[in-house]
């Protein structure tokens, strides 16, 4: 990525570069107005004098190249900053913008030339996909927000998306548009197609690729101006060849389960349908069934089908992988439709990607650990796409919002001060934790659990799906994954270690306690030998009661159960709780 200060002509401009492993955290020093962000993966050669085409008042100055800036160049200088894979060394030793050269007319250097016309099948696919998702208005964002966070910047008030058509005329004033929008507004604009090179390789010939996008930002206070990011996503070739390993896996199940596939090949091609004749003056109704062979319409249907089984990216690559050179492309819809019909096949593919999916995470296991919440957060999301859940690590809460005001329960003031506790995980200064948002039973659970000999701390788990939060999945009355996240988690030291325990004030009164409950119990049964307890706690009959969800015999009455939740506590399952 390379950074570009965009303040007006008679401003000298600075550039700064990043490492393209986004997981290691670059060295940010001041020096002067210019603000650099040293590459902490290799040394800065020397830096490198060049024309630039920038944003100016002037826009011919893009084609005339006024104004000066000096580079500094470190590995990967290229690489999107917003990157979350860890970097090719072989791509980075080759990059155009330190080898100074084109890679093709690297390779001739070294004897070894590519004998290849056009462009790459894999650049291809990444700059569609790229210019399919830089619309997305999320998508965009996390891009604009990422790279301006890298270099130390101010998060933007807003992000504006806009696309120069690779257009040079278009493309200034744009960057002008920007410009004025990032001093005025504190807004950052993400342009994409653009129409310049990266900054200072104007006239290097070192690589006739564009930058897959700009973002314009503004300074940090009391610098004013704004910053060009000039960035190139480069890690699509790696998603490329796990969707390639994933080619290979369906070509060996249409191979395996030829008898199913061809059954399903038949009932794609044949669509059947139903004719009512009726005659006025009778209610005599005559239905005839009738077969007819699909056209591209019926056959477009069952490809949307297999694009919510495989994901569209994957149906259609390997739609365009069955097809290869051949013009007519039903018969590869029709195959790629049918293997999404077989069920033998879909679920040997969730394993296939759920199991590449898991070594991805495991191998880059410690780089998220380093990231934000926010991005931490991303990944989960995409661990959240597997078909079935998957097991997560519970992150360090890092920030919380609480109120130390609530409404006067007297009515004789606006509001008072909120009751307070110790040992929360998440304190102010003077170590206190309010309490006023909680109902009267979590308070009594919150109090009696910290008043033991043995408590340690506790935890307000979060109620949404969040790094921070435990949750446990279950499947509602229809069958649909949900999760329940219970209210507290509690640490005690048991035989001088620190343990953890689920109790959960458990209200009756909705519709799916039962439902919950159970799913509770389920995880007790899988995972009770994590904690030291897991309790579900409810009023009964004006006292507090509690299910041991450790317990088997407990569990067993919580399956079997089919009444009320409230009438479950009043059986002998449920103790006292104190």
């Amino acid at each position: 990525m390379s950074a570009l200060d965009t303040t007006r002509p008679s401003d000298s401009i600075a550039s700064a570069t990043n490492c393209s492993n986004a997981s290691i955290a670059p060295r940010r020093h001041d020096s002067g107005s210019a603000r650099h962000i040293d590459d902490p993966c290799e040394p800065d050669p020397p830096p490198i004098d060049t024309p630039l085409l920038a944003a100016a008042n002037d826009p011919l100055a893009l084609q005339r190249g006024k104004v000066a800036m000096s580079v500094a160049l470190g590995g990967g200088t290229s690489a999107v900053a917003a990157s979350t894979h860890a970097a090719c060394a072989r791509f980075r030793g080759t990059d155009p913008m330190i080898t100074g050269r084109a890679r093709r007319t690297l390779a001739a250097h070294l004897g070894k030339p590519d004998r290849g016309a056009g462009i790459p099948e894999a650049r291809w696919m990444r700059a569609m996909v790229f210019e399919r998702l830089v619309r997305d208005e999320r998508f965009a964002s996390q891009i604009a927000t990422r790279s301006v966070g890298e270099l130390g910047l101010d998060r933007p008030e807003s992000v504006v998306i806009r696309d120069a058509r690779t257009d040079v005329t278009t493309m200034a004033a744009e960057l002008l548009a920007a410009h004025d929008r990032a001093v005025e507004h504190s807004a950052a604009t993400l342009i994409h197609r653009a129409a310049v090179p990266f900054p200072g390789f104007e006239d290097a010939a070192a690589t006739a690729v564009l930058p897959d996008f700009i973002v314009v930002a503004p300074k940090v206070a009391p610098d004013t101006g704004s910053w060009l990011v000039a960035g190139d996503a480069k890690d699509y070739e790696r998603v490329r060849s796990r969707i390639e390993e994933m080619h290979a896996v369906l070509d060996g199940y249409a191979v395996r389960f030829k008898g199913k596939l061809d059954d399903a090949v038949t009932e794609i091609w044949n669509v059947h349908g139903q004719s009512l004749v009726g005659s006025r003056g009778t209610t005599k109704i005559t239905y005839d069934d009738f077969v007819e062979r699909a056209d591209d319409r019926a056959i477009g249907v069952a490809f949307d089908f297999a694009k919510k089984v495989f994901g569209g990216e994957l149906a259609t690559s390997y739609l365009k992988h069955h097809a290869g050179d051949a013009d007519d492309l039903r018969d590869s819809y029709v195959t790629t439709a049918t293997l999404a019909t077989v069920k033998e096949i879909r679920e040997r593919l969730d394993g296939e990607a759920n199991q590449a999916a898991a070594q991805l995470f495991d191998h880059h296991r410690v780089a998220i650990r380093g990231l934000s919440d926010e991005r931490q957060q991303i990944y989960e999301d995409i661990r959240a796409l597997a078909a079935d859940p998957q097991l997560t690590a519970l992150r360090r809460p890092r920030t919380r919002v609480e109120g130390f005001a609530v409404a006067d329960p007297d009515g004789l003031l606006e509001q008072v001060e909120a009751p307070v506790v110790r040992k929360h995980l998440m304190s102010d200064a003077a170590g206190d934790f309010p309490i006023g948002s909680l109902n009267v039973w979590e308070q009594e659970v919150v109090g009696t659990e910290i008043a033991r000999v043995d408590s340690l701390a506790w935890y307000r788990n979060p109620s949404r799906p969040a790094v921070d939060s435990l949750g446990v999945v279950y499947r509602d009355d229809v069958g649909n994954w949900r999760s329940m996240h219970p209210d507290f988690l509690f640490f005690n030291e048991v035989g001088g270690e620190v343990k953890a325990s689920i109790v959960d004030p458990h209200g009756h009164h909705l519709a799916d306690s039962v439902v919950k409950l159970r799913a509770l119990a389920d995880f007790a049964h899988e995972f009770g030998d994590r904690f030291h307890r897991i309790e579900a706690v409810a009023k009964a009959g004006g006292k507090m009661k509690v299910l041991d969800l450790k317990d088997r015999d407990t569990r067993s009455v919580i399956r079997a159960w089919e009444g009320s939740v409230e009438g479950l506590y009043s059986e002998p399952a449920a103790r006292t709780y104190v």
